[in-house]
């Protein structure tokens, strides 16, 4: 949904400002179940992510996101909300961040040398079967991990 007219970012307050709006129920619906999202934030979009099983949703489908303009103002956003979420089994225990970590090395997945910066435990999109989603709980890496250069 596009804007008529962009909100202003004060500086430093971009996430109170947007805090309000995504409270705001005459604007955003069930804006109580989203959280802010730095990681996946950049300059030109702003992240909320939704909260099932007490876990983030790192996929369009359970996410608000905020278009910005060049001059760092909100110009549109989208809402994307899963709905009559249901748990197909008990929880369980995951592999450790630092198992994930080690596995993805092992497999040439992070290159030698590579800083990961941050990494979050979140729902991600498996599969669809029979027009539902699944989800399952994964370790999420930043896309582009920095890889330190050698001093010469």
């Amino acid at each position: 949904m596009n804007l008529k007219k962009p909100v202003k970012l004060p500086s430093g307050e971009t996430k109170k400002t947007l805090d309000k709006i995504v409270a705001n129920p005459s604007l955003i619906a069930r804006g109580s179940e989203y959280s802010y999202s730095s990681q996946l934030s950049s300059d030109s979009e702003i992240i909320y992510v939704q909260r099932v099983a007490k876990g983030p949703v790192y996929s369009h489908f359970g996410q608000i996101r905020f278009a910005l303009n060049s001059q760092k103002r909100v110009i549109g956003y989208s809402q994307n909300y899963l709905e009559n979420v249901k748990l197909l089994k008990e929880a369980s225990k995951t592999i450790s961040e630092e198992r994930a970590l080690t596995w993805l090395y092992q497999y040439n997945e992070i290159p030698n040398g590579a800083k990961v910066a941050w990494s979050n435990l979140a729902y991600t999109r498996l599969l669809t079967a029979r027009g539902q989603y699944v989800f399952l709980p994964t370790w999420v890496l930043p896309s582009k991990l920095a890889v330190a250069q050698p001093l010469y």
